[in-house]
C-alpha cells in the first residue's frame, strides 16, 4: 500500500458521513470539496496519516494542557488551604493511578477503554503512607 495522504484521510472521512455513496459518486464528491479546501489554503497539510485535522489535534492538545494545569491548580489550593488551617501535617492525601490494555477511537461513538489494573495509595506528612 502507497503511503497515506491527506486526500486519503479526507475521503475516508466523507466515506463516514456519506455510507449511502457508491464509491464512484463519493470520488467525485470528495474531488469537488477537496478542490475547494484547496483554494481556500487548506491542502493536504491540514491531515494527518491518522484522519486527524491539524485543528482537532491542536484542540486536543490545548484541552490536555488545560486539563494538567487545572490538575496541578486544585493540589496548590488543596495544600494551601491545609496550610492556612494549620492541619497540613495531618491532612491525608490520595493519589489513584491506572493503567489500561487499550482504548479504542471510535467515532462517533466514544471510545472503549478496557483497564488493566488500579492502585490508590493515602498518607499524610505526619504518618507517611497508610497501608
Amino acid at each position: 500500500m502507497g503511503k497515506i495522504n491527506g486526500f486519503f484521510c479526507f475521503l475516508q472521512e466523507q466515506r463516514r458521513l456519506n455510507k449511502e455513496m457508491s464509491n464512484q459518486e463519493l470520488m467525485v464528491h470528495c474531488d469537488s470539496l477537496w478542490r475547494e479546501k484547496q483554494r481556500e489554503k487548506r491542502g493536504c497539510e491540514d491531515y494527518k496519516p491518522d484522519g486527524r485535522s491539524l485543528v482537532q489535534i491542536l484542540r486536543r492538545n490545548r484541552e490536555i494542557e488545560i486539563e494538567e494545569t487545572n490538575k496541578i491548580e486544585t493540589v496548590r489550593n488543596m495544600v494551601e488551604m491545609a496550610s492556612k488551617m494549620g492541619t497540613l501535617e495531618t491532612k491525608m492525601f490520595y493519589v489513584l493511578h491506572t493503567n489500561i490494555f487499550m482504548k479504542t477511537d471510535e467515532h462517533p461513538r466514544p471510545s472503549t477503554i478496557v483497564p488493566a489494573e488500579i492502585s490508590i495509595c493515602s498518607f499524610s506528612l505526619k504518618e507517611g503512607v497508610k497501608e
